[in-house]
């Protein structure tokens, strides 16, 4: 059965074990990221904050920041994570339009609006100020009338206005230029406090003109039930906690920023685009919920992570030979991709690093290694093992100078963060000339009898 709620998924997360509530008070400001800093460097438990200081409103936090949680919003098995995602974009399902739901328990108009009566916090020290880390921002092309769902930073700076941090590039991106070309508004309406498959689709790349809510309907086998907004003409999770609407002016900025990122950076400050609230409506008493961004691991970079791998493998299968990729957590959940391959053919190492840097979810990646069968892509130790003994960087370093760029890559001064290099390693041994000696690693008849005697042994 699929979660229906965010309320749903907290009960089973609890149920499990995973959940703890903190009843001790807590500060918005800093303490709440400098709790998920131990939270995520330890695999601690997700976390429901019942007691913030000055609010009503518990906040909920780092609820699928491990594999084992991730398994659980997914209801699979860690091993079959992969294969829920292929069914998902295979057999999505359109959303389902109901006449209300939960999130129009209370409804806010006009003066009535006030993004004050949140607990959002202050994540970092250096922030500009409160961030809502864990929005899903809804968007429609003006011209197909498809919705668009990811997940933006977005800085409160009064009772109704927001900074927004929007990249030409990006989806929310491309729908802005399209509405700022006319000169109108752009409405959008940010979605908090989800069931875990919308946060799941809304950090996916998918391929422009998708609606996020159909991939996750197909993983929910079910469909994602909207209703219409109270002042614009976008559908939103009915279920959800909170609903922020509102439009996006055109040809307006204002300062936003900085804000400690994903890539465990500042994000410096800029003029960017200005968020004005029209309407706000949520539960009776709802979860606010939120993420910090920090270096890896976070949630953030295992849930971008996770989807990015599944989304890139299916966008290289007409290429032979793919059986494992993965977009590494621990560089960002962007810059770095390792491809699990069986060599076929001179070439089709290269052809592979070109083919990821030429789609839309790998397009930013600064390194690709392409391994062997027996190399788990995954294990970036074994990983380093091949690289270090399958390659010589004066015949298997390939280079490109001129890619997309990550506007938040900290390596990259601001003039040039459109276009960033790349680098390929060929860590495989085929088609190199040479015989590579045997590996030396115990058979599997031997493990497999030494697994079948382990209880025997008395090792703990």
């Amino acid at each position: 059965m699929a979660f229906g709620s965010l309320r749903d998924f907290i009960i089973r997360l609890e149920n499990e074990g995973e959940l703890k509530r903190v009843k001790a008070q807590v500060s918005l400001q800093y303490e709440i990221g400098g709790i998920l800093r131990r939270i995520f460097d330890t695999k601690g438990p997700s976390l429901l904050l019942e007691n913030i200081e000055k609010y009503n409103t518990p906040i909920a936090v780092g609820l699928m920041s491990t594999l084992k949680r991730y398994s659980i919003a997914l209801e699979t098995s860690e091993d079959q994570i992969g294969e829920k995602w292929q069914e998902a974009l295979e057999r999505p399902i359109q959303p389902k339009t109901v006449n209300s739901g939960p999130c129009k328990e209370k409804i806010h108009l006009g003066v009535e609006v006030d993004l004050q009566e949140f607990p959002i916090p202050i994540w970092h020290e250096l922030d500009g100020g409160p961030y809502i880390s864990l929005g899903v921002c809804i968007t429609q092309d003006p011209e197909t009338g498809i919705h668009n769902q990811a997940i933006y930073r977005l800085m409160p700076q009064s009772k109704n206005k927001c900074g927004i941090l929007i990249s030409p590039h990006q989806h929310i991106g491309l729908h802005y230029a399209k509405y700022e070309a006319r000169n109108e508004p752009m409405p959008l309406a940010v979605a908090i406090g989800l069931d875990p498959t919308l946060y799941l689709t809304a950090v996916g790349e998918l391929p422009y003109g998708t609606d996020h809510f159909t991939v996750a309907g197909g993983l929910r086998k079910n469909a994602v039930e909207v209703v219409k907004c109270e002042t614009c003409d976008l559908n939103v999770p009915s279920s959800a906690e909170i609903i922020i609407e509102g439009v996006v002016q055109p040809n307006l900025r204002a300062p936003e920023g900085p804000f400690g990122e994903f890539t465990g950076y500042y994000g410096p400050e800029g003029n960017r685009p200005v968020f004005e609230v029209t309407a706000i409506t949520h539960r009776t008493k709802p979860i606010f919920q939120g993420t910090t961004e920090d270096k890896p691991p976070t949630e953030s970079s295992l849930i971008r992570g996770m989807v990015k791998s599944a989304l890139l493998q299916r966008a290289l299968n007409p290429i032979p030979g793919i059986i494992a990729v993965n977009v590494a957590e621990e560089c960002c959940s962007d810059f770095a991709v390792i491809v699990k391959m069986s060599p076929l053919y001179p070439g089709h190492t290269r052809q592979i690093m070109s083919a990821i840097w030429g789609t839309h979810v790998g397009g930013e990646a600064k390194l690709v290694i392409v391994v062997d069968e027996d190399i788990n892509p995954f294990d970036l130790g074994n990983v380093m093992w091949a690289v270090t003994t399958r390659a010589q960087f004066d015949r298997d370093l390939h280079t490109w100078s001129s890619g997309l760029g990550m506007p938040l890559d900290p390596s990259q001064p601001s003039e040039s963060k459109a276009i960033n290099a790349k680098m390929g390693i060929d860590a495989t041994r085929s088609f190199k000339g040479l015989s590579f000696p045997t590996v030396a690693t115990p058979s599997e008849e031997t493990m497999s009898k030494v697994l079948s005697r382990w209880d025997e042994y008395g090792i703990s």
